[in-house]
């Protein structure tokens, strides 16, 4: 082996060190991540990640496409490091105000850890005035969760389409919900 291959082969495996010694993400947390962060709230791009890793529909898509409120949504049994879970992905699109997507993932099983780390995830506080389900209520800048301080910060993130809440329901279940920018009209 000459010193240019020994070096390549140190760097690969210096850098795959890092990925084995984390430790993984428990399962709801990482169904959170690959399903509902990686694809940005957007409907369309759940539904291709879900059925890339062999998701299997839960129920035929469903909506309603008629005014004054056209909505859908898609149900998917899917399965996490072994756990058994449920994923559902709704669009709402009022006639008057923004519109939504949500991402909804129940688990068969305790996910009192991936609760946890999606409270650290949210990285904002939990909203006081709700006692069940937990909400995190945040806009986005840049990578960085803010929190919706007053209603100046609300009516401009919701202008932007840049309000997301994530709410944590029990030890089994969340919900991400995205409001979307509203069309010019």
């Amino acid at each position: 082996m000459n010193g240019h291959s020994l070096l390549l082969m140190a760097a690969l495996l210096t850098s795959a060190m890092p990925a084995q010694a984390q430790a993984q993400d428990p399962p709801l947390f990482s169904a959170f991540k690959a399903y509902c962060l990686k694809a940005g709230g957007d409907a369309d791009q759940i539904k291709l990640a879900v059925e890339m890793r062999g998701g299997k529909p839960a129920n035929h898509p469903s909506g309603i496409t008629a005014t004054p409120w056209p909505m859908t949504a898609t149900n998917w049994d899917i399965t996490v490091l072994g756990h058994k879970m449920n994923l559902s992905v709704g669009t709402s699109r009022p006639a008057k105000g923004p519109a939504t997507t949500n991402c909804a993932i129940s688990s068969y099983s305790d996910e009192s850890d991936s609760m946890e780390a999606l409270q650290k995830w949210a990285g904002v506080p939990r909203d006081p005035n709700q006692p069940f389900p937990e909400f995190y209520n945040f806009y986005l800048d840049g990578a960085t969760h803010k929190p919706l301080t007053d209603k100046n910060t609300f009516r401009i993130a919701e202008e932007r389409g840049n309000i997301w809440t994530l709410a944590i329901i029990g030890k089994s279940a969340l919900q991400l919900a995205h409001t979307l920018p509203q069309t010019p009209k």
